[in-house]
């Protein structure tokens, strides 16, 4: 029996591995992602930073996300819009590198990983920034609200980031 199989093979290798191929290829399933890109979740590296300058503390966001025809990132515009949950205002957009198209006929998911930089801390008698000891809360608490756009322009669902406590004393 095994050796019917031995000789078949080596006269028919090309067609068994086209039918192993056509096989896999109808076998792959298909995703059931939107071609609009949806954020699934996001997490952050560290739950508390220091209010200050850009180079005084950062904390990382990483961005779970699918796009169902996989035609996200840029290499010219910006794709990754953070938002600051106590002023409602942009504060950082990024460009994320263009995902290849080649591979992404059935969509794709990954990560993406954006550092964010220390903000300031703010109150009600001061919205722009307490820099100093007198007057400022001991700490405020804010979340990002974070988008992303495909080349297509489609935008995707926003979803706001766990808490973090930025601590106002220098």
């Amino acid at each position: 029996m095994l050796g019917n199989w031995a000789s078949f093979w080596k006269k028919n290798h090309l067609l068994v591995s086209i039918c192993v191929v056509l096989l896999l290829n109808n076998c792959s399933s298909t995703n059931d992602f939107s071609n609009v890109p949806t954020i699934e979740k996001i997490e952050v590296t560290k739950t508390e930073m220091r209010q200050g300058s850009i180079n005084n503390d950062s904390i990382l966001l990483v961005i779970h996300f699918t796009d169902g025809d996989g035609d996200f990132g840029s290499d010219t515009q910006e794709n990754i819009f953070i938002e600051d949950s106590r002023t409602k205002t942009l504060v950082s957009a990024y460009k994320a590198p263009k995902v290849p198209d080649q591979g992404t006929g059935n969509g794709i998911a990954g990560k993406i990983w954006v550092t964010v930089y220390s903000s300031c801390c703010i109150t009600s008698q001061n919205p722009n920034c307490c820099l100093d000891d007198f007057g400022c809360p001991p700490f405020n608490e804010l979340s990002y609200k974070v988008s992303i756009r495909d080349r297509a322009g489609n935008n995707s669902n926003m979803i706001e980031s766990p808490t973090i406590r930025l601590l106002c004393s220098l």
